[in-house]
């Protein structure tokens, strides 16, 4: 993905105004243990999607990329708990403004379909998609130097199904 005008354009040239949004961090399983930071962000397009491995990085703050991907108010990001990924990155870089552009769809989905019982993430693949999300990786460490087929399929699979789900729920494709 590069920088566009005001829309991310992808290698091909294409110009996109939403991207599949999400953030992975190494679970913390002991009470009263502070948050660890985000390891990874992945990135979804119709047709491709970018992990960035933050943990990978020497220093804590955001790549210039990321972040200006990120602070573009003309590009909508969109996933399931989207307020708590942002609150998340902050840690990492405090200064983060993603100007109203994360968007939570399970509010779009409950407010379309007021009787959907489960709003997260595989709740609306389920019964959207009728595909079965599996949330198996959900507890592994994202901070480890090398990531498993199931752990890479899992990480993209996450954020390119909120940009499919936002797809549904809108009746786009």
């Amino acid at each position: 993905l590069a920088a566009g005008r005001g829309r991310v354009r992808t290698v091909d040239g294409a110009a996109v105004d939403v991207v599949g949004f999400d953030t992975e961090t190494k679970p913390t399983f002991k009470k009263g243990e502070a948050p660890k930071l985000v390891a990874l962000v992945q990135i979804a397009t119709r047709g491709l999607v970018v992990l960035f491995r933050l943990h990978k990085l020497a220093a804590i703050e955001l790549p210039d990329s990321l972040r200006t991907l990120l602070e573009d108010a003309s590009v909508l990001k969109v996933g399931v708990g989207c307020s708590g990924d942002e609150k998340a990155l902050r840690r990492r870089s405090a200064t983060l403004d993603c100007k109203g552009s994360l968007f939570d769809i399970e509010k779009l989905a409950k407010a379309r379909y007021p009787s959907l019982t489960s709003c997260g993430l595989r709740g609306l693949v389920a019964t959207l998609g009728g595909k079965r999300l599996s949330k198996g990786q959900s507890t592994a460490n994202w901070a480890l130097p090398t990531y498993s087929p199931a752990m890479i399929k899992y990480a993209a699979n996450d954020a390119a199904a909120g940009l499919r789900c936002l797809d549904l729920i809108l009746g786009d494709r």
